[in-house]
């Protein structure tokens, strides 16, 4: 089953079924040490995708779920790049079975991408005399980020702006962000990741409390994550984006840091030769743009990021 799965490292089968992974071991085991919720959101299946052709009239599967770092889930099905059937979960479920069901026979090209919010386990499939296939992707993408790039809060996991953009620019996305990290605990070994044609960062809405307590400190972290990733990266180029807008600054009390962090963050990407992107001029700023009213994205503020930086990505 290793050929059916994209945009992840590993496949690893299990008494239950099929395991997709988009993060190595060692990136795995550091995350897990970080805290729990990191653990959960690393093994979350954001990106992933099964990519094969068939004929069957009938496509079935069932699925087991770990833990959620959001109470819903969905699976969307494209046939030939149009979107088919969407199976959504409105609240967390352990297991089930989605059935999608075609108008018509002949055997086309399928792409079934996988929820974002927990880790998933597949196994009897139902697929008829299915094949896999490559997609026929130009390059690899990497999207290094927070829960914003992980994908929270889109309803369906090919609508983030991580998976847009792999659609608009023809790219394989290695989709390398954990929901609630910033520059200061992004796990910094990329061993083990497919070599990158090109790289995407956008960190550093979550690191306000961390800069407020010693910015010094904080600022050495920004410049040795830069390094690091310049280093991974190779010859690729990099293209770091500032926080995105959010709406609670007053609130949480970052109004005057956020803004230090995004000049730190340009001054940084000047110096690495990194192209830049300031993050207040993609997400617009009203909150029916998000999900949950004040910072994470819903599916059309996805929608309106991904057309943005598709335009303004150094590539």
């Amino acid at each position: 089953m290793n050929d059916w799965f994209h945009n992840c490292l590993s496949v690893e089968k299990t008494p239950a079924g099929w395991v997709p992974c988009r993060f190595t071991p060692r990136q795995l085991d550091y995350y897990q040490s970080l805290s729990v919720w990191a653990g959960i959101r690393s093994r979350c299946c954001t990106g992933i995708t099964m990519d094969f052709t068939t004929d069957a009239r009938e496509l079935s599967f069932s699925f087991q779920t770990g833990d959620f770092c959001r109470n819903w889930l969905a699976f969307d099905l494209f046939e030939e790049d149009r979107l088919l059937y969407s199976a959504v979960y409105p609240e967390g479920v352990p297991s089930g079975r989605v059935v999608f069901r075609r108008d018509h026979g002949g055997r086309a090209r399928f792409s079934l991408h996988l929820p974002y919010q927990c880790q998933i386990t597949l196994n009897d499939f139902s697929f008829g005399d299915a094949s896999p296939i490559l997609p026929s992707r130009k390059g690899v993408l990497w999207c290094i980020g927070d829960s914003i790039t992980q994908g929270m809060e889109a309803v369906h996991p090919s609508q983030t702006y991580a998976a847009l953009l792999g659609e608009t620019l023809q790219m394989n996305v290695f989709n390398q962000a954990v929901g609630g990290i910033g520059f200061k605990d992004l796990c910094l070994d990329f061993s083990g990741v497919p070599k990158a044609d090109a790289v995407l960062v956008a960190l550093g809405t979550n690191d306000c409390p961390c800069a407020l307590e010693d910015w010094e400190q904080y600022a050495g972290r920004v410049k040795e994550s830069i390094r690091l990733i310049r280093d991974a990266a190779d010859a690729a180029p990099v293209t770091l984006i500032s926080p995105f807008w959010r709406g609670d600054l007053e609130e949480r009390g970052f109004q005057d840091t956020l803004p230090r962090i995004r000049a730190l963050l340009e001054e940084e990407a000047g110096r690495a030769g990194f192209h830049f992107i300031d993050g207040l001029k993609v997400l617009p700023h009203d909150p029916s743009f998000c999900g949950d009213g004040r910072l994470h994205p819903n599916d059309l503020g996805f929608s309106i990021c991904a057309r943005v930086l598709a335009g303004q990505i150094g590539i």
